[in-house]
């Protein structure tokens, strides 16, 4: 009887790490708008997105690529840095660096309401409150 209790709870130990794993994350490329989205599989919720807004055709010193970058959750910008050619094979690259400009997006909640004030007659004790 106590196996019947103990192996379900095992079984539900187990699950909370399989659903943080990173295993299950897939990626989508988007050729016309030059867009990654990457997504956990299992949740279905997105992860990150990265745009490339411009790349120098040809790389014989000082190339650049510049994009954009939105993470609907906390993590690396990058991980298991690869660069290709325009063949599509992987190449090394001696020295790189990686510049970015932080713009973090929030919302303030602004009270919309003014203070009204009249002078009101107090009977009780014949005054004017204001």
């Amino acid at each position: 009887m106590n196996k019947l209790i103990i192996y379900p709870i095992i079984f539900l130990l187990l699950i909370v790490p399989v659903m943080a794993a990173e295993w299950d994350n897939a990626g989508w490329y988007d050729e016309d708008t030059k867009t990654i989205t990457i997504r956990n599989l299992f949740i279905l919720n997105k992860l990150a997105e990265y745009t490339l807004t411009s790349n120098t055709d040809t790389c014989i010193y000082d190339c650049k690529a510049e994009g954009t970058v939105t993470l609907y959750n906390k993590g690396k910008l990058f991980s298991n840095l690869i660069f290709e050619d325009k063949k599509g094979k992987e190449t090394s690259i001696q020295d790189y660096s990686i510049y970015y400009y932080f713009n973090e997006n929030y919302e303030i909640d602004v009270p919309d309401y003014k203070e009204t004030c009249n002078d009101v007659w107090n009977d009780i004790n014949e005054t004017m409150d204001k």
